[in-house]
Order: C-alpha cells, then sequence, then structure tokens
C-alpha cells in the first residue's frame, strides 16, 4: 500500500494596508496554489470568490482569506485595513529647491490634491528657529529670512491643515536649500 501525502495549503496577506476612507484598494494573496478563495470583511467586496479582492472601507476593519489548494487543503491568513481621515502621503513638500532668481524651482510650496486649507506651513533652520510661516495655500518660501538670502543647507517643515474630507492632517520633513 502506497500512502500520498499530499502539498498542505498556504496563503500570505500583507499584514496591513492604510489608506483614507473609500478609496478602492485591491488585494492579492501571496500563493502559488489555491484553487478557490473566500473572502470576508465588514464593508463590501466586489468579488468574495476572486483571487484578487477589492474593497472600499470607511472604517477600520480586519479582512479574513480562507482558500484551498486542488488537494482540498484549507490555508487562511487575515489583515488589517487601517482608515485614516487623510494620509499624510498625500502632502508633498519638495525635498530640495534653488531659490537663484532663474525662474526654475525659486520657491518652496506645499502641494496636495487632498488638502482644502492650511492652519500653517512653517520652517525652521538648524537652530530650531522660525525663518517662514504662513497659512495660505498658495504662498510658498521664496529662501529669504528677513529680507536677506537664506544660508544653504538644511531647513525643516511643518504642515499642519485640513484636507477636503473634513480630517485634520500633520507632515513634517527637511528640504535642503541650494544657492
Amino acid at each position: 500500500m502506497t500512502l500520498r501525502v499530499n502539498p498542505a495549503a498556504n496563503v500570505t496577506l500583507p499584514a496591513t494596508i492604510v489608506t483614507t476612507p473609500n478609496t478602492q484598494i485591491s488585494i492579492t494573496p501571496v500563493s502559488g496554489d489555491l484553487t478557490t478563495y473566500s473572502w470576508s470583511a465588514k464593508s463590501d467586496l466586489a468579488c468574495a470568490e476572486c483571487a484578487t479582492m477589492t474593497i472600499a472601507p470607511t472604517e477600520s476593519q480586519v479582512v479574513y482569506l480562507e482558500g484551498k489548494n486542488q488537494y482540498g487543503c484549507v490555508a487562511s491568513d487575515s489583515m488589517m485595513i487601517r482608515i485614516v481621515g487623510c494620509d499624510p502621503a498625500s502632502i508633498f513638500v519638495a525635498n530640495i529647491f534653488t531659490p537663484n532668481g532663474d525662474g526654475v524651482n525659486d520657491m518652496l510650496y506645499v502641494r496636495s490634491k487632498a488638502l482644502s486649507e492650511i492652519e500653517y506651513f512653517q520652517i525652521f533652520n538648524r537652530w530650531g528657529a522660525m525663518v517662514f510661516q504662513t497659512n495660505n495655500m498658495t504662498a510658498g518660501w521664496d529662501g529669504l529670512i528677513n529680507g536677506k538670502l537664506a544660508e544653504a543647507g538644511t531647513y525643516v517643515y511643518q504642515v499642519k491643515g485640513k484636507c477636503e474630507s473634513g480630517y485634520d492632517v500633520a507632515s513634517n520633513g527637511t528640504v535642503t536649500l541650494v544657492r
């Protein structure tokens, strides 16, 4: 008598995905052998039996997947979808600018398709002194401090604002001023 042991099923999902409310995301598990899929989540799924699941969650939740391979062996995994009111990654501030009067990259601006207003956009020098501040979304830093050319070097920025969704968002980072 021959005993045959079939391979076990396997599946792996990402640990966590961070997104904003109602953003459509697609999740494809890492698996080389599943033939059936059964997804479940709190939010509605575009296809609960498909290899790739699509969801547009409005709240944080755990998504579950159970699948079988061709031999009927079951594998399962789960993942967290964390909803943030407004993704800080939706705020863009260049990491370098050249305020030299050539008309190219002379101003440092906050750019975002998600922001409806900014509470502040602040620039600090290496000693922590604020050298620029505005709450105007269309205003930018021209590389001047009190009317004089700022030194070339690295500066720290902070941005705080409100997204179109009504949620507060903040971001910070560094920018290099090149002369």
